[in-house]
């Protein structure tokens, strides 16, 4: 198959494309056996892609300091491949369930000499591992459950990472290119429990992984003055540590009313000569939220609030510099009605409080002097009215 992103700029004087076109497939098997009391289901398969990433900025008039046209990455061949094994074996008539699993990952980045790249020469990066995963469940009941899981992940560099050479010569920042970008590896434990009853559900879960060689694009120098730019770039932290738990619930009564509960918390440590906080990682955030289902299905609704923590300055390595947003709460209302078995119209107001907020990920790098923090706020109060129709 073959699936194309473009996203062309309105402005015919400055002008950003980029085209990414994909081509690949998978494959995914299963068998199913057993001997007395122990089944076994197998589930097996691979997977094949090939991204040819594109990417130019011209026009007709180009920024203060910049020539068109000019690419920020080459272009550049991006292939991705893997295998994989999983076992389902249940025992003692299902009470235990083990899953162990092994995954074989591939990758390789071939990118494309060009004239209008700004003056580095791409790197080529490619690499290979196996990863194990083992996890069970215990289910004393049907209603409780127990599962704890342990595996070994691999994450392949993006081109973008290892090739990106963007300048920004107003705002007087940079990101430039690590050739020497190696691929991410993880071993993580997680473990929780799962109650559900007939009209609500309880679910938590914690979890703890080290990470080697874990990818972060940083600040790396500058000031974000003309004499002095601020740099970024992707690199490996080396080791590092993220622990957390998230709780989830929800509350269906036969009336139709009903209610959902969610939460996280992570807490993340670059680990080298010291510990470092891990700017990745998003402050506590909490949703609560009163839903509404007629009995007959015909229409519905929810009120949900969402709170995100600010980020604090003991929790961001750059907090000397660095924009570090407020905690916020905002308010989201929906509703639907299915007219007929063929159609429904849904409804929308968010935001509706019209708060002013930023979310961590969008700001994170951004200098708290910047002149242009108004661009990375979410949007004020909106609204939006969709049609559904089933042919």
């Amino acid at each position: 198959f073959t699936a194309e992103d473009r996203n062309t700029a309105a402005d015919r004087t400055r002008r950003n494309t980029f085209d990414n076109r994909v081509y690949g497939g998978g494959v995914e098997l299963h068998s199913e056996f057993g001997q007395g009391a122990v089944t076994h289901r197998l589930v097996y398969g691979g997977d094949l892609s090939r991204t040819r990433q594109e990417g130019v900025r011209d026009g007709t008039v180009p920024p203060v300091g910049e020539p068109f046209p000019t690419r920020a990455f080459p272009n550049t061949d991006y292939t991705l491949a893997g295998a994989f094994i999983q076992d389902e074996i249940a025992l003692f008539d299902g009470l235990l369930t083990i899953y162990p699993a092994l995954r074989y990952d591939w990758y390789e980045i071939d990118p494309k000499p060009d004239p209008t790249l700004p003056p580095f020469t791409p790197a080529k990066s490619s690499g290979d591992r196996v990863s194990p995963k083992l996890g069970a469940l215990f289910q004393p009941t049907e209603k409780l459950g127990f599962f704890v899981n342990y595996a070994e992940g691999f994450k392949a560099p993006s081109p973008s990472q290892v090739n990106n050479a963007f300048a920004n010569p107003i705002q007087n920042y940079r990101s430039v290119p690590n050739p020497d970008l190696k691929p991410e590896t993880s071993r993580t434990v997680e473990g929780g429990v799962r109650w559900t009853e007939a009209n609500w559900s309880l679910g938590v879960t914690g979890f703890h992984g080290e990470y080697e060689d874990f990818i972060e694009q940083v600040m790396v120098s500058g000031s974000f003055t003309p004499a002095d730019p601020g740099v970024f770039q992707y690199i490996n932290l080396g080791k590092v540590k993220i622990g957390g738990v998230e709780a989830r619930g929800a509350l269906q009564l036969d009336n139709g009313f009903g209610g959902l509960l969610a939460a996280s918390y992570a807490k993340g440590d670059a680990i080298a000569d010291g510990r470092a906080p891990l700017d990745s990682v998003d402050p506590f955030k909490l949703v609560v939220g009163a839903t509404y289902r007629d009995p007959a299905g015909r229409f519905g609704g929810q009120l949900i609030a969402t709170h995100s923590a600010g980020k604090k300055a003991s929790r961001a390595a750059c907090s000397a510099s660095c924009f570090l947003p407020d905690d916020f709460t905002i308010l989201d209302a929906t509703a639907y009605w299915n007219i007929g078995e063929r159609a429904t119209v849904r409804a929308g107001v968010f935001n509706i409080t019209d708060e002013k907020y930023w979310w961590w990920g969008d700001v994170r790098g951004v200098g708290r002097t910047s002149t242009t923090l108004d661009a990375y706020t979410q949007p004020g109060r909106n609204y939006a009215v969709s049609l559904t129709l089933r042919l």
